[in-house]
């Protein structure tokens, strides 16, 4: 934030990609700013009002989308963009400018691509990620990683310790779910590379410990369920060191998740049917999903028919795709937990955002990149790097993230496709890469994730938690929840009748949140 005397004007800037929140806003005449939600609510005029539009989208996605915020008149500044207010702004007469557009960047490197060859491209991609890393361990105070054992972390580390003389510290938390444990395989590769690595095992109690934090950590509704073991290594990287850098990135600029090519096939199989026909199709079966669950009688209970049960579930679980108008739109529908805001939150309306909104898409030439643009300035940005910020600065710990260098973004992004997936394999050139410092069987594995186990949890040691949360007395007196689907989720959830882990997930965090705001000074009154 900037305040010109001279001009008598002040001016808002964000970075390029969104590594750093900046909300602003006006509460009764005066302009207010602030990096968190909390510094606003302590202004003495602040009125918190829910915008039940935002809500209905936090439900939808699990995040609040930018430009959005969960209170009315309160908004995100956009990533790359400068805000500029004189005495006589209101919200309705300034907007945003852009200094740097994701869009543009995709876009020019789509019409200019890298013209070289893999092996250019490998050393190229190299060189900057050296200078990427080298530029980030420049600290006056403690330095480590997080590590992972993916590809990304462990291309990051690797770097660091060509460049250090000393071991690089590495931390790594592992589950004694084998689905969820990444530990074993950051264990292998801090051996190989020769870090000073720390692991810790969390238990389900250790980690369900810090479920009663989360509001407050994250002071708007977020809900991916990530944000646990984020917060748990944050802590334990925050007892050796400072500053910490993280491989996040790499997916959204290289083709890294699964979701492409599943959803590339999925497109081709809806494509064949008109788009009409495709939207009537899809209304029938979200109307047999819900005659099923119906139908299924006591809803504690699984259905005496499974088969009717299963294919009920189906039913309604797939119909948001057969509305998708390009591969993009397939993986914009993939992010929504549901079709309709109106059907979860009282007196929500759709308002439009960048996932759907096709008109603010990058118009580039191969449909992957189109996908990739769509997470790289809509997940990336109120996802992956909202989690990873709230998380590390609840504990002080600084992340940097050498694979969002700016010149590197760009570099990315004129790389053709078939540098960045190869016989269906997502970050092609960045193996190549790896393979330079680390031998690829210890990194050739399919991807986990860094989630935990939160649909068994919520039918187990969570399950009075959620119960209290989501019981209908309390739902009704807020009045902001639809409290007949709310418990129609629950109960489908307890039964097995689908999994609803993402969506319920969704609404018990914004119910915390709320819990907390009331109780908090400036809150919700």
């Amino acid at each position: 934030a900037l305040w010109d005397r001279e001009k008598q004007h002040l001016s808002l800037v964000r970075d390029r990609v969104g590594k750093k929140p900046l909300y602003y806003g006006w509460c009764k005449g005066a302009f207010v700013f602030g990096s968190e939600l909390k510094a606003l609510r302590a202004y003495p005029d602040f009125d918190p009002q829910i915008d039940r539009d935002a809500l209905g989208l936090f439900i939808k996605y699990s995040w609040v989308p930018t430009p959005y915020s969960i209170y009315k008149g309160i908004r995100k500044l956009p990533p790359g963009s400068v805000l500029r207010v004189t005495a006589r702004s209101s919200l309705e007469t300034v907007s945003p400018w852009v200094y740097w557009s994701a869009r543009e960047v995709a876009e020019r490197g789509d019409r200019q691509p890298f013209d070289g060859s893999i092996e250019e491209a490998t050393d190229t991609l190299d060189a900057l990620l050296k200078d990427a890393v080298g530029c980030r361990m420049v600290s006056d105070v403690s330095l480590g990683a997080l590590l992972s054992g993916g590809i990304d972390s462990t291309m990051v580390v690797a770097m660091m310790q060509a460049e250090s003389p000393q071991p690089v510290k590495t931390f790594s938390i592992g589950f004694g779910e084998q689905e969820y444990n990444e530990a074993k395989h950051a264990h292998a590769i801090a051996h190989h590379l020769g870090t000073d690595h720390t692991e810790l095992y969390v238990t389900a109690t250790d980690a369900l410990s810090v479920i009663s934090d989360l509001p407050r950590i994250y002071d708007e509704p977020f809900a991916d369920s990530s944000q646990i073991p984020t917060f748990l290594i944050s802590r334990l990287a925050q007892r050796d060191v400072t500053v910490a850098l993280s491989g996040d990135g790499g997916d959204e600029l290289f083709a890294g998740y699964k979701r492409y090519p599943q959803s590339l096939k999925r497109w081709r199989d809806i494509d064949i049917l008109p788009t009409r026909v495709r939207g009537g199709l899809a209304q029938v079966m979200n109307q047999l999903g819900r005659a099923s669950w119906r139908l299924a009688g006591d809803s504690f209970q699984p259905s005496a028919n499974p088969n009717r049960r299963t294919l009920g579930a189906k039913l309604e679980k797939n119909a948001r795709w057969l509305g998708a108008r390009s591969p993009a739109d397939v993986v914009a529908k993939r992010h929504a937990r549901l079709r309709r805001a109106q059907d979860f939150v009282k007196q929500a309306q759709e308002v439009s955002c960048l996932l759907t909104n096709p008109d603010q898409w990058a118009q580039v030439s191969d449909p992957l990149q189109a996908m990739m643009f769509l997470d790289f300035t809509t997940y990336m940005t109120d996802d992956i790097l909202v989690k990873v910020d709230r998380a590390s600065m609840a504990v002080s710990l600084e992340v940097r993230c050498p694979l969002l260098d700016a010149r590197l973004v760009e570099f990315a992004w004129r790389l053709p496709i078939s540098m960045r997936m190869h016989a269906g394999q997502g970050k092609w050139v960045l193996r190549r890469v790896l393979e330079r410092y680390v031998p690829r069987k210890l990194t050739e594995r399919p991807k986990m994730g860094f989630g935990v186990p939160i649909s068994e949890w919520l039918r187990g040691p969570l399950r009075d938690w959620a119960e209290g949360l989501l019981h209908e007395t309390r739902i009704c007196e807020q009045g902001l929840l639809e409290p007949y689907t709310v418990r129609r989720i629950w109960h489908q959830h307890l039964s097995g009748w689908r999994d609803h882990d993402t969506l319920l997930w969704s609404m018990l965090m914004f119910q915390a949140w709320y819990d907390e705001q009331v109780k908090e000074p400036g809150g919700i009154r």
